[in-house]
């Protein structure tokens, strides 16, 4: 198989390149989660809107723990916040690593 590194290179996420890396398409992928349509690309937008047994799925198709995909969708997680659009008022919640540090101080 020969890997089109550009088409890496251009990946909105870390997840979808991983797929393109492995040679999984769109419609691959939704077979393997059980999904259709604008939902795959909703979960390759947003990987951390997959559920737990999706991600379960995905990691027994590509011979890979669930925490390692955990670990691929948290590599782009921007501000260590999840936030969801159209939500008044969000304030998220101050990651446990930057609470600690803070008591230290």
């Amino acid at each position: 198989m020969k890997n089109d590194y550009e088409k890496v290179r251009t990946s909105r996420n870390e997840l979808e390149a991983i797929l393109r890396i492995r040679g999984i398409s769109k419609q691959r992928f939704g077979r393997i989660l059980n999904i259709k349509g604008s939902t795959i690309e909703k979960y390759l937008d947003n990987p951390y809107h997959l559920r737990y047994y999706q991600m379960q799925r995905l990691a027994n198709f590509l011979n890979i723990d669930v925490k390692d995909v955990i670990d691929i969708i948290e590599v782009d997680l921007k501000g260590e916040a999840i936030i969801v659009e159209g939500e008044d008022g969000f304030k998220a919640v101050k990651s446990i690593l930057k609470l600690e540090i803070s008591k230290d101080e």
